[in-house]
């Protein structure tokens, strides 16, 4: 079975963007539930804005280790109050 989006013309995800997906959405959920003991907050939309962040405030030259994409929420959460 094919994907619709794909056959539409949106491109299909490569694997190295498919694991860097999953790397931020596993990381912003344990920043949630395990850093700071609260649920994650509203599932699909925050962690769209949180991976689009990361990705405007990261050239992409080099990935980030997992301390360096904790220590964005704080600025992420300052930039949802600037929304």
């Amino acid at each position: 079975m094919t994907n619709p989006y794909w056959s539409e013309g949106i491109k299909k995800p490569s694997e190295e963007e498919l694991k860097e997906e999953e790397y931020l959405t596993d990381v912003y959920y344990q920043a949630f539930v395990l850093g700071m003991g609260v649920r994650v907050p509203v599932k699909n939309g925050l962690v769209k804005r949180f991976k689009d962040f990361y990705r405007s405030s990261h050239d992409g030259m080099l990935p980030l280790s997992e301390r360096e994409i904790y220590d964005l929420i704080p600025a992420f959460i300052e930039h949802l109050g600037k929304i």
